[in-house]
């Protein structure tokens, strides 16, 4: 114990003893402190707060399943049209994910 008080004396005398080097360290570590902080919050209000909808339970992500690759589903988002398309076909929802 006595050996880190002796080292946290001689941190504090060294930052005394160069206060350039001081203001910089304490300017540096107080901007990551607030751009880490800034892009916490950012993240947090736009990504992992749950989108407003009507009816939340409700909603849900469209996907297709690939047949020639062993029915795995398709790493990317369904089309606008192939979207519309079943939009407009008018059959259960409900039916097509069973």
């Amino acid at each position: 114990m006595d050996s880190v008080m002796q080292d946290l004396r001689y941190g504090v005398r060294q930052l005394l003893k160069n206060p350039g080097f001081t203001v910089i360290a304490v300017v540096t570590l107080a901007l990551g402190i607030a751009v880490n902080a800034t892009m916490f919050s950012m993240v947090s209000a736009i990504l992992l707060r749950r989108p407003p909808a009507r009816e939340p339970d409700r909603v849900a992500v469209v996907t297709t399943i690939d047949p020639a690759a062993g029915f795995q589903a398709d790493n990317s988002t369904v089309s606008v049209p192939n979207y519309l398309a079943w939009r407009d076909t008018g059959s259960d929802d409900r039916a097509r994910a069973s």
